[in-house]
């Protein structure tokens, strides 16, 4: 092997320390790394000696971050003498806190101290300026395996100490465990897949959890008498490694500045489904109804194990789901259903009743079924609902009442509204008993009419033209009866069943005025209450100009409308004439309800009409057209109009007055169960009572086309010739 040569001398300075080095290395052909600890220089590979020249007034700002692999050997050489000797600890920590104490320095007015592992030659902390002659490590700082320590004194009028001489401590603290956090004195969760939390010391390689199901746990050992009890029987441990790589959103490891993946300190976990720690699935484990025991140890990378960790115990206890009746229910004596909960073996049920303090109904029943369960509310032999008291006295209120076949006899329950809750119970005949959470409360009331809920209108006015009539559940209701009227038309205009709370027309509407109302039908053919009637104003599909304004005088093209509220609405159609010039002046298709033309307007008279565009290539009807002026001599005329109106003072008092008569009635309001506009419910023959019946003109109401009276005569006689060749009025010009 080549002969080691000394190389240039080297200077270091060093802020940490409070000094500067100079020396020189002999270094093979081989990449030598140095490192730095308080009074020591270390070099990877070679031994090496250095001379100490101390600037007593530095101070101590560095910390060392790199990890040599290996020391083969160092010499250090301390110039001064007097220093902060550490006390304590010695030999090994078992606790998770540790406290290291020093002796005092004279004329030292506080202390650093620096605490470094032997297992990574990482920096775990440096603390300064400790007052006093100890401190206390928090947990979670100190690292698994050997350490190394150094204590230096600050001294009063600056300056300060040799770093006192190293000690070796043997780390081996067991984790605590500090997770799951439950509710209640057996530390209760609704969460079946709970994550388990701990702290620990640092730089564990790996941890080893042990899980135990107690409810298991006592059945298996009642189940064995003397005999000993397989563990496996309750039991499970799982492995979970630390400093795995840290992985971005692809699932790809997170890379630090020099290309090396970045790790974490791992302290939560949830249990898989498959216990083996190679297993690729993802799948967690759902824990059934009962209280669970676990303790944790950690491992160094030498394999050496902590004591366990102390125990710590929970129950978990889901809450029951998907409970009903959640509506007004056809049910004079509900049933309550919800799902079962994995391991219960009985449920306990609450019904309380609006206006009434304390339980209405309170049952503790047996668990039948592994899918779902159903409680009847039932009567007692003292000709209430059931209440069980919680004490060990029966009461005639806690017994049913049963008829001559020993069947219950189910209570009737007022009219009125109820909220109920459940929870599920194991109690085994061995083993602890676990009261679940209770369930989230459901809602029901004894029958009442459907309240309608869509569709959503924009001012009362409805632009769908196949809308979707959406209304309430009613509980026990096999099907629906909706009917629905037309003004000036002979009713009903509509009257179809649906088997679900809603109803998709399957034609197009007719523009026009419509009230609709709906009531349930029972799986007995009962007839529910109607609900009030809920009208609109269809414009048959077409949208609703909102801008410009009628008459309005605007500088460019600038249009909105309202949205035609179909589902397969794509896009729109937008069609401008100016009149007596260009019959398609503008003709696109847009996205969104709006649209801002970057030309401006030439002076004239224009006309706007919007359709809808359908998914599948189809069209709506065109929106009623709007006329407005266009140019920049029409807004300047404008402007001279506006000041011209705002300079002349009109007495309106001396005003002739005139009556303003409708010959036919409307609606004045439109919207959800409006009170202003209330059409009494249909009788059972969907006729309207005499005094019911419409005031509204019966002529029919027009649909309005575009007034091509306005267009010149030559524009006349060019579509009069496009109608015989091209069917205009089909394709693009279809404005009815």
């Amino acid at each position: 092997m080549e002969k080691a040569t000394w190389g240039q001398a080297i200077t270091l300075e060093s802020r940490g320390i409070g000094g500067r080095f100079l020396f020189w290395a002999g270094i093979r052909a081989i990449p030598t790394r140095v490192y730095v600890f308080p009074g020591v220089i270390l070099i990877v590979g070679k031994t090496m000696k250095f001379n100490d020249r101390r600037n007593s007034q530095a101070r101590r700002r560095w910390s060392a971050t790199v990890a040599p692999v290996e020391v083969e050997t160092f010499e250090s050489r301390v110039l001064l003498t007097t220093v902060p000797n550490l006390l304590t600890p010695t030999g090994t920590i078992t606790t998770p806190t540790a406290e290291f104490t020093w002796e005092a320095v004279d004329n030292a007015e506080s202390y650093d101290l620096w605490v470094t592992s032997l297992v990574s030659y990482e920096t775990l902390f440096v603390q300064r300026d400790i007052v006093g002659t100890s401190f206390t490590a928090p947990e979670g700082t100190l690292a698994l395996g050997e350490i190394r320590v150094w204590v230096q004194a600050n001294l009063t009028g600056g300056g300060d100490s040799p770093w006192s001489p190293s000690v070796d401590l043997d780390v081996q603290s067991a984790p605590t465990l500090t997770g799951p956090v439950g509710v209640g004195p057996n530390n209760l969760t609704s969460d079946n897949m709970p994550t388990i939390t701990w702290d620990s010391s640092l730089l564990a390689s790996r941890f080893q959890l042990w899980v135990t199901d107690l409810t298991k746990k006592a059945a298996a050992e009642a189940a064995a008498g003397d005999e000993p009890v397989d563990v496996s029987l309750h039991s499970t441990v799982y492995t979970i490694f630390n400093h795995e790589p840290v992985l971005d959103a692809n699932g790809d490891p997170v890379l630090d500045g020099d290309g090396n993946p970045v790790t974490q300190e791992v302290r939560s976990f949830q249990l898989p489904a498959d216990p083996n720690p190679n297993s690729s699935s993802t799948d967690l484990l759902q824990l059934p109804l009962s209280r669970y025991r676990i303790w944790l140890r950690a491992f160094d990378d030498l394999g050496s194990a902590t004591a366990w960790s102390g125990a710590l115990s929970f129950d978990v206890g889901p809450k029951p789901q998907n409970l009903a009746p959640t509506a007004p229910t056809f049910q004079e004596s509900p049933v309550l259903l919800f799902d079962a909960v994995d391991g219960a073996t009985h449920y306990e049920v609450y019904v309380g009743k609006e206006g009434m303090a304390g339980p209405f109904f309170r049952r503790t029943v047996a668990a039948t079924s592994t899918i779902s369960e159903a409680v009847r509310i039932v009567q007692s032999q003292a000709g209430t609902p059931i209440v069980d008291n919680g004490n060990d006295v029966t009461e005639a209120t806690e017994i049913p009442l049963l008829d001559a076949n020993g069947i219950e006899i189910p209570y009737i329950i007022p009219t009125g509204r109820y909220t109920f809750w459940v929870r599920a119970i194991s109690d085994p005949t061995d083993g602890p008993k676990v009261n679940g959470a209770w369930s989230d409360p459901a809602n029901f009331e004894t029958l009442r009419a459907p309240v309608i809920t869509g569709p959503v209108l924009t001012d009362g006015v409805l632009t769908a033209a196949r809308p979707l009539l959406e209304w309430t559940i009613i509980d026990g209701a096999a099907t629906y009866e909706v009917l629905i009227h037309k003004f000036n038309s002979r009713p009903p205009f509509l009257n179809v069943m649906s088997v679900s709370n809603s109803y998709k027309l399957t034609e197009n509407l007719p523009r026009g005025d419509y009230t609709f109302w709906v009531r349930p039908i029972s799986t007995r053919g009962e007839l529910g209450p109607w609900s009030a009637g809920y009208s609109f104003t269809a414009t048959g599909g077409r949208p609703v100009i909102t801008a410009p304004a009628a008459g309005s005088t605007i500088l460019f093209p600038e249009f909105e409308w309202t949205a035609v509220t179909d589902d397969d609405v794509v896009e729109y159609e937008i069609w401008v004439s100016h009149v007596g010039v260009d019959f398609t002046f503008i003709n696109i298709n847009v996205t969104g309800t709006s649209y801002t033309g970057t030309d401006p307007l030439n002076d004239g008279n224009y006309r706007v009409w919007i359709r809808a565009v359908f998914a599948d290539g189809t069209f709506g009807l065109w929106s009623d057209p709007v006329d407005f002026v266009g140019g920049v001599a029409a807004t300047e005329q404008q402007d001279e109009s506006d000041a011209l109106l705002a300079s002349i003072d009109i007495n309106l008092d001396v005003l002739p007055k005139t009556e303003k008569t409708s010959a036919v009635t409307r609606p004045a309001k439109k919207g959800v169960q409006d009170p202003a506009y209330d059409i009494a419910p249909p009788a059972d023959d969907y006729g309207l009572a005499a005094d019911e019946q419409s005031t509204v003109d019966t002529a029919e109401v027009g649909v309005e086309a575009p007034n091509v009276d306005l267009l010149p005569e030559s524009v006349l006689s060019r579509l009069a010739e496009e109608c015989v060749d091209t069917a205009w009025w089909e394709a693009k010009a279809d404005i009815s």
